[in-house]
């Protein structure tokens, strides 16, 4: 759409959430799924046409999701359907459901990677976190199909305050294991981890495990890309220099860009058609039943508050790192009541703060 060719923000990852059915009742599933999901979710032809428009005026990752997105019965459909307009495909699952015949048709759709969460050094961490017994071993298997079938993975692990210890194993787990890329989500309080308040990482433990994430993966075969962990890019522009110059990074499946990234080239569609800048922040920026996604994008006026740093409030207004770390939008809300506001489990004081 010519409208957009000269925007400055274009989306370079989009997360579909195609349904919040699941086969599990993991502790802190920030969509609180289940067995029975939405009754409101959007059907084929419209994923289809988001699709469509999306790729009208960018060429962003595609991340299949939920729930558990494996348990819609079109989901090769649509993975090849994205795959033929040229986007990458890509899909997040907790490996219970990737039988053989499943990773078959996934390798046939032409998925790009595959991600399965492993939260736990072990079977005893994972399985309670997931509430259910076997499903660490069922990632394990998951895991040796995948490479049975030359499809890329990578492991996803949602950082608390009952494993952030054990980061060093499960990065271990994730080298060994034949991984291109570990991505460790830290707990947002959203959803059921609402009431886990004993889960949440303090900001000192939250700080500590940036930095020795940082201090594991430098030099390891293997990438780390921290999600819901804006103050990484923090701390890995000082070490490296690397991003300050272009904290918009490149487009990959594991590009290294900058903070969050909502509204900026991020963006995530809830299985009923909501647009929000991330899955973790059920602020509406529009419904695709009503505006197509390109509008969206470019009207929204939570995302272009967003673009605006200078809108931003507290510390993160003055903060030098603005631009890199941005500070994560949903926590800024769950504490607030406003996603503008300075992120709440921040340990860094700005420069300008000091004076």
């Amino acid at each position: 759409m010519e409208f957009m060719e000269t925007m400055k923000h274009i989306p370079r990852l989009v997360v579909l959430e195609l349904t919040r059915r699941c086969n599990l009742r993991c502790v802190h599933c920030r969509a609180s799924a289940d067995r029975n999901g939405l009754c409101d979710e959007l059907d084929t032809e419209e994923w289809f046409r988001l699709l469509r428009d999306i790729a009208s005026f960018s060429k962003p990752i595609i991340i299949l999701s939920g729930g558990e997105p494996l348990l819609r019965e079109d989901v090769f459909d649509i993975i090849t359907y994205g795959k033929k307009i040229g986007l990458t495909m890509t899909l997040s699952t907790c490996g219970v459901t990737l039988t053989e015949q499943a990773v078959a048709k996934l390798k046939e759709s032409g998925i790009g990677r595959v991600s399965v969460s492993i939260d736990g050094k072990d079977a005893v961490t994972h399985d309670f976190i997931r509430q259910q017994k076997g499903v660490y071993d069922a990632a394990l298997g998951a895991i040796e199909l995948l490479k049975k079938y030359g499809v890329g993975f990578q492991i996803n692990t949602t950082v608390t305050k009952y494993n952030f210890k054990y980061l060093d194993d499960i990065l271990k787990s994730a080298i060994d294991l034949g991984a291109v890329s570990f991505h460790p989500f830290f707990l947002v309080p959203v959803g059921r981890a609402r009431d886990l308040k004993d889960f949440q990482l303090s900001a000192s433990e939250y700080e500590w495990s940036l930095k020795r994430l940082y201090e594991l993966t430098s030099g390891a075969p293997i990438h780390c890309r921290p999600i819901c962990a804006p103050h990484y890019f923090r701390i890995y522009s000082d070490a490296e220099g690397a991003l300050k110059d272009n904290p918009s990074g490149r487009t990959s499946l594991d590009a290294m860009t900058a903070g969050c990234l909502g509204g900026k080239s991020f963006a995530f569609v809830s299985s009923s058609g909501k647009v929000q800048i991330c899955g973790f922040l059920e602020v509406e920026c529009g419904d695709l039943k009503q505006d197509d996604f390109p509008k969206i994008w470019r009207d929204s006026a939570v995302f272009n508050n967003l673009r605006n740093f200078s809108k931003y409030k507290g510390k993160c207004n003055v903060c030098e790192y603005v631009g890199l770390c941005g500070g994560c939008r949903a926590r800024a809300y769950e504490a607030t009541g406003d996603y503008l506001e300075e992120e709440p489990e921040c340990t860094y004081q700005p420069l300008k703060a000091r004076c």
